[in-house]
């Protein structure tokens, strides 16, 4: 009874090993690139970012946005994802939650995250967007040549333009860091 009970659990095992979610060596994509490890305001997820940043750019209506382009360790989503985060201070909140990117005659719509701090009158704005599988293949392109992306940030009155480019040898190291530490073997459905 139980060697069958054991060979039962077994072959179970190899039924579903296929469905099993990919990890991410997070001590790679440290080993493989120097980074700022630093928990979010959620308390559950933990922030790679590589050292270099922020990129700086400016939006259309003269405010200054800074770029970020780091890993997030996400438990509640099972994974490790590439996140590029915008941030900028504004007078008002703006309350964005649609995000555009476009380059290389293509466009990326992803939901975005939001967080605001408010000091001295002024909101301090951190938009987000995990990169998907799509957005992967966009990060790649990045990775061979520098080229100049646009965001377009909308809420449902305001709407905010800017442009920069992000270096390519830089956007290289993310990359090949994730997909050497697993990344891209793990599943992306759940962003």
């Amino acid at each position: 009874m139980k060697k069958t009970c054991c060979a039962m659990l077994l072959a179970f095992c190899l039924l579903l090993s296929p469905f099993a979610q990919a990890e991410v060596d997070v001590s790679l994509l440290q080993s493989a690139l120097p980074c700022e490890v630093f928990s979010e305001e959620n308390g559950v997820d933990t922030v790679y970012r590589p050292e270099g940043q922020p990129y700086a750019a400016e939006t259309e209506d003269g405010r200054e946005l800074i770029a970020y382009v780091d890993y997030i360790d996400m438990p509640n989503l099972d994974g490790v994802y590439v996140r590029i985060t915008l941030s900028m201070a504004s007078p008002e909140p703006t309350a964005l939650d649609n995000g555009t990117l476009f380059a290389l005659s293509a466009s990326w719509t992803f939901p975005l995250t939001y967080q605001v701090h408010e000091y001295d009158d002024t909101y301090y704005e951190d938009y987000s967007f995990l990169l998907d599988e799509g957005g992967m293949v966009l990060l790649s392109a990045l990775a061979r040549k520098d080229t100049p992306i646009s965001f377009i940030l909308a809420g449902e009155t305001t709407q905010i333009s800017a442009s920069l480019t992000l270096p390519c040898e830089d956007m290289a190291r993310i990359y090949d860091a994730f997909t050497r530490a697993g990344g891209m073997e793990q599943d992306f459905s759940c962003i």
